[in-house]
């Protein structure tokens, strides 16, 4: 098919995105069943930088009175294999990929809002018991990653689209690209996560986010639901790269956006709040150990609106809480306790 004669002409460029040898040497053992944390261990060893960040997020996760962990072997026997292969294929192609020729492409928007989202689907995969969370995160984490191979293939061209279509929709961006390439972002991305062996679900799911948005129904089927996850992920990582000083009407799409997936998931208000808070704390945690920038001072509290009585009433800013009356989203103050 087209798609694939596309994707092989951005592949011979040279210019694809891809783990380091370390990351793609860690995906490709925890593919199968047959390894141990001793493996993982030696290949995580072999470098320095990735041994030191798996350490910081293993120690962090400790409480204080416990001994902090001193080798990788000790972090992943507390972490769990598949949060050290997260880190290891996280860190890998974030380092390699900080940076590049397309004026108009944010790479640390790109790398913060990616982990954003997958920590998003793995809290909610955990949440909704309908995907494994490990392979949640991955696939959230990789899920606009075909942005990031058009901005190093084509970094002039993906300039000027992103200039074209920002402020617009998904839509507009998926059709300016494959106008522009034959192929737009989400196809790339499918086709470069089935090129390191991922499971195939991923590629069909990120897919699927994209033809749900475009109005085709959902099977029930396991790319389906994992697609739910990636779909409710992004609504959440959006509030989390948000800029607290963005305009009221901005925070109030948010808000709409979020309450609408959460009576679509039948979770009460006040839990979810928490939940999402969770998501932003843990985001920060590994922001600060992978170096990717968390900037972020808003909350999930603060984007509650206060129901309106009229319509000259706004929306609460994230710089002015709702005080008055509890939010729908939960009570006005996060608690400390």
């Amino acid at each position: 098919p087209m798609i694939n004669k596309r994707f092989d002409e951005l592949k011979h460029s040279g210019s694809l995105p891809s783990p380091s040898g370390v990351g793609m040497q860690i995906l490709q053992l925890t593919q199968g069943e047959d390894f141990s944390t001793d493996d993982v261990g030696q290949i995580i060893q072999s470098d320095p930088a990735l041994t030191g960040k798996i350490l910081k997020i293993a120690n962090s996760a400790q409480k204080a009175s416990v001994e902090p962990a001193t080798t990788v072997a000790e972090a992943t026997m507390r972490c769990g294999v598949s949060v050290v292969r997260n880190v290891a294929l996280g860190f890998s192609l974030v380092s390699a990929n900080r940076s590049g020729g397309c004026v108009g492409f944010d790479y640390d928007v790109f790398w913060s809002r990616s982990l954003a989202r997958g920590l998003a689907a793995q809290a909610l995969a955990d949440l909704l018991g309908n995907a494994v969370p490990a392979e949640a995160f991955i696939c959230g984490l990789l899920s606009d990653v075909g942005s990031l191979a058009l901005a190093n293939v084509h970094p002039d061209r993906y300039s000027q689209i992103l200039s074209q279509t920002r402020g617009g929709t998904q839509d507009q961006l998926l059709r300016l690209e494959a106008e522009s390439f034959g192929i737009h972002h989400a196809e790339v991305t499918a086709a470069m996560l089935d090129e390191w062996g991922l499971p195939e679900s991923f590629g069909e799911a990120i897919m699927g986010v994209v033809e749900q948005e475009a109005g085709r129904s959902q099977r029930g089927s396991e790319s389906d639901r994992l697609s739910l996850v990636l779909r409710v992920a992004e609504r959440i990582c959006q509030v989390c790269v948000c800029d607290p000083e963005t305009e009221h009407k901005v925070w109030s799409s948010h808000y709409e956006a979020l309450e609408a997936v959460r009576e679509e998931l039948h979770v009460d208000p006040v839990e979810f709040q928490e939940f999402c808070e969770g998501i932003l704390d843990v985001w920060k945690e590994w922001g600060a150990a992978l170096g990717v920038p968390t900037n972020n001072s808003a909350s999930f509290t603060s984007i509650g609106i206060v129901p309106r009585d009229d319509d000259e009433e706004e929306p609460a800013t994230p710089e002015e809480p709702a005080a008055r009356r509890p939010s729908p989203t939960g009570p006005p103050a996060r608690r400390t306790a």
